[in-house]
């Protein structure tokens, strides 16, 4: 569980640029779609079929992590910050 809290903290900072840029539903979307995508069914693959236990929902958890950091990361990367400007 520790060692999700990196991820974490990079995944908060880059919705919070996201809020930032007027673009908070986008971070709230991706979060949600990585969760019910990446989360959800790799913990329980995990957790359960392959037997890993609690360890495997955490792993789960933690690759779905991973990917919504990639996924926030490219949205990011994509945002026309100087549109962003002229709006602000």
């Amino acid at each position: 569980m520790v060692a999700t809290l990196p991820t974490w903290a990079v995944l908060t900072c880059l919705n919070s640029i996201l809020r930032g840029a007027g673009q908070a539903i986008t971070g709230s979307l991706v979060g949600l779609a990585v969760a019910v995508t990446m989360g959800i069914p790799a913990s329980y693959a995990l957790g359960v079929p392959l037997g890993m236990g609690l360890t495997g929902i955490w792993l789960g958890n933690a690759i779905a992590l991973v990917v919504a950091v990639l996924v926030t990361g490219w949205v990011l990367y994509r945002v026309d910050w100087a549109v962003v400007m002229r709006t602000v």
